[in-house]
């Protein structure tokens, strides 16, 4: 005879049955609101925010009072129907974080919030008390913004005041602008300048930004748009530049010096770095190219692509010549520009229209281009202009 075998264990309970007696049997904890007259399943529940009460749409049971209102006290009525203009009463305006420094949050946003939260009219002008437009409800906002904020702080919203207008008068992409309110901060964190003017200060600062982002602009330039000396903006920048470059540079007004020249004669060594002064760890902005000028002067002459290129590529020849030490880059790209119009007798500029753009007077570009005229035959290539166009070239 054969052993029985005994029986086999019940098999455990699947997770989905066990999920459908758990859902059977357990307690249902959600909160009905239901009226104690209708005591319909589904019931017709309003809520009046001006009562504050829960009301019964079918037979008009109060079934809750006293409920708290949590939407916003009031409304601007002002921007309604303008899209994209959100109403920031209750939040004062967006945020800054070039405003923010350490601990300052609270009093920064003192200024926006306050504004913002005076009643305003049609026209954007505050309302006194007795409904008659007037700036009294301003100044008073004003008043109590000066005693509440520091002078620096002030100093600072001022100062990104200015340089956002002087960035969108000249054209500049916000980067720049950021780039220059950073600096500005920096510079009235560490009370840097003490005693300078802050106009000159902003204007470094424009200046410093633009040569950074390699957009460079040259001292004549930002002071006919700030309307600041060229000389306060020398200093304030001289004063700056020990600041912003620590381990020293070859130099400080961008011109080519001796030094470059060797470095550029080294084998193996690519312009860029040789201009760097042999080390690609300098920090950007520290030295001005004679290329940063040249996309910017040929477009204000109306020169087209092709003498643009042309003109970039004496830029790259022309800095291993020692003749050319000690000149400005502005004063190099103008008669480099000169010279490449004159290969191009369609596209000829006199040195008048030349000297107009770049700022830079036909003396100078005349003088420099005498210079560079026994040279010739070493900063043009011969896919620039011809050998024959490069020896009938005018002397001066």
């Amino acid at each position: 005879m054969l052993a029985s075998s005994p029986p086999l264990p019940p098999a455990p309970p699947s997770l989905a049955s066990s999920a459908v007696h758990m859902r059977k049997f357990s307690q249902d904890l959600t909160i009905k609101f239901s009226c104690s007259e209708c005591r319909s399943a589904n019931p017709n529940l309003i809520e009046d925010y001006a009562s504050g009460d829960v009301v019964c749409r079918d037979c008009g049971v109060v079934v809750h009072d006293r409920i708290i209102d949590t939407r916003s006290e009031w409304r601007s009525f002002a921007n309604d129907g303008t899209s994209g203009n959100d109403d920031p009463s209750r939040v004062g305006g967006p945020q800054d974080p070039l405003m923010y420094g350490e601990g300052d949050d609270e009093t920064l946003t003192i200024e926006s919030t306050l504004i913002s939260s005076l009643p305003k009219g049609k026209d954007g002008s505050s309302f006194s008390s007795s409904g008659s437009s007037s700036g009294s409800s301003f100044d008073l906002a004003k008043i109590q913004n000066k005693t509440s904020m520091k002078a620096s702080d002030r100093n600072i919203i001022h100062a990104f005041k200015n340089i956002s207008i002087i960035s969108e008068r000249i054209g500049l992409p916000k980067r720049i602008a950021d780039c220059a309110k950073h600096l500005f901060k920096k510079v009235e964190d560490g009370k840097l300048l003490k005693g300078k003017p802050m106009d000159g200060i902003i204007a470094a600062c424009v200046y410093i930004a633009c040569r950074m982002e390699r957009v460079t602009r040259t001292f004549k330039e930002i002071s006919l748009l700030t309307m600041i000396p060229k000389k306060d903006i020398g200093r304030c920048y001289k004063a700056l530049f020990p600041y912003l470059y620590p381990q020293g540079e070859i130099h400080t007004n961008g011109a080519i010096t001796p030094k470059m020249t060797s470095a550029l004669m080294q084998p193996n060594l690519s312009a860029s770095k040789a201009v760097a002064g042999g080390s690609e760890q300098r920090p950007m902005g520290s030295i001005i190219y004679i290329q940063d000028f040249m996309a910017r002067f040929c477009s204000n002459l109306s020169l087209p692509m092709e003498v643009q290129k042309s003109a970039l590529q004496l830029c790259q020849k022309v800095q291993f010549l020692d003749c050319l030490s000690g000149k400005s880059p502005v004063s190099i790209a103008a008669t480099i520009i000169y010279m490449v119009t004159l290969l191009h007798p369609q596209y000829r500029r006199p040195a008048r229209d030349i000297s107009m753009v770049t700022g830079i007077s036909e003396l100078t570009i005349k003088n420099t281009y005498k210079e560079l005229y026994p040279h010739r035959h070493i900063i043009i290539s011969p896919d620039v202009a011809s050998k024959h166009s490069i020896e009938n070239m005018h002397p001066s």
